[in-house]
Order: C-alpha cells, then sequence, then structure tokens
C-alpha cells in the first residue's frame, strides 16, 4: 500500500514538473533577424483579453518602449537608418552571425550597436524594405 501511494505520488509530481512550458516573450528579438527579415503580417500580436472576436494589433505599427528608447537617437535623422538597413542588405544574404568579425566591423564603421542594428533591421523589415530588394 506504502508501495503504491509513493509511485502515485512520484508519477504526480512528474506529470506536474513536465507539465511547465516556457514560452518566449512575442517583444524580443532574435539573431536571426540578422539573416533574415521580419515578416510582421505572418506574425501578429494577439491582445491580451481579447475574446473570440479575435481582434489583432496590426505589428507593423506597434513599438515597444524598449524599441522606442532604442531609435530615439535615430528620431532626428531617418536617413542613417536607411543607410544602414541598405548597407546591412548584403551581410543578411551572407546569413551572417552576431558575433561574426563581419558584424563587428559593420558595426564599428557604422558607429552602432549590435541592439541598434537589430532594432534598424526590424523597423525596416516593418515598413516593408525587404520586399524591395
Amino acid at each position: 500500500m506504502k508501495k503504491g501511494i509513493a509511485f502515485f505520488a512520484l508519477i504526480c509530481a512528474l506529470f506536474i514538473g513536465c507539465s511547465k512550458q516556457d514560452t518566449p516573450s512575442p517583444y524580443t528579438t532574435n539573431d536571426s533577424l540578422l539573416s533574415r527579415p521580419l515578416d510582421p503580417v505572418a506574425d501578429p500580436i494577439v491582445a491580451a483579453g481579447q475574446d473570440s472576436f479575435a481582434q489583432y494589433i496590426d505589428a507593423r505599427r506597434v513599438r515597444t518602449p524598449e524599441q522606442l528608447a532604442i531609435m530615439k537617437r535615430f528620431a532626428s535623422n531617418p536617413t542613417i537608418v536607411a543607410a544602414v538597413y541598405r548597407d546591412f542588405r548584403s551581410y543578411r544574404k551572407k546569413n551572417v552571425k552576431p558575433d561574426s568579425e563581419e558584424v563587428a566591423k559593420f558595426l564599428a564603421h557604422h558607429k552602432i550597436t549590435l541592439e541598434e542594428l537589430k532594432a534598424i533591421l526590424e523597423e525596416g523589415d516593418r515598413l516593408g524594405w525587404s520586399k524591395h530588394e
């Protein structure tokens, strides 16, 4: 009887431990942004608390506070954003990695950080610049 209860408790603990799922935040960018464009239409953001009418937020228009803070530096001169996006296009086709020497040289040449580069690429993709290659 005691073995049966211990076995049952062990099985329950196993199910509880395996049922937890870690889901990534939809607002975080990953390193694949350097090698392929973001498609905001294919990955819409579902607003929390919405009912079955499935109202979606247009991801091309929504910016998180983190993205706005990063892009604040470029607000006075948006031509820099377009130039960086255009210049990085050839690196994207090569599928570069964020820790590669090419990316480090690119960042030093344009005097930006990796986070700013990701924000610029994400902004350009949201505006549809990747479709005009």
